[in-house]
């Protein structure tokens, strides 16, 4: 008997959602951690974090808007998946708005 190496299940795209979100976050608050203790010295790396979260982000969006099982679940009237890209959305942003700071300080 042959095992398949990829699961097809229905809720893998709310477990992709969930953990990407998860990801955003700890990628934020990292990024504006090391920048409040004055450990990053290195600004690309700062500026690789952001970029990668908002590939993240955009991958988020293409579950929400794009795949069936996302959009089935969209339709609540309390709808947390919107919340949390919300939240996300301010995390980024916020995370944008360290990475001036810090180009202001440090010189870019």
């Amino acid at each position: 008997m042959e095992y398949s190496t990829t699961l097809k299940s229905p809720v893998n795209p709310i477990l992709s959602f969930y953990l990407d979100y998860s990801m955003v976050l700890v990628n934020s608050y990292a990024l504006r951690d090391l920048v409040g203790l004055g450990v990053a010295d290195d600004l690309a790396e700062l500026t690789t974090i952001y970029q990668r979260s908002i590939e993240v982000v955009d991958r988020m969006m293409d579950l929400i808007l794009f795949d069936p099982v996302m959009s089935k679940l969209i339709l609540g009237m309390i709808n947390p998946q919107l919340v949390m890209l919300c939240h996300v959305a301010t995390e980024v942003t916020q995370v944008r708005l360290t990475l001036t700071r810090y180009k202001r300080v440090h010189g870019s």
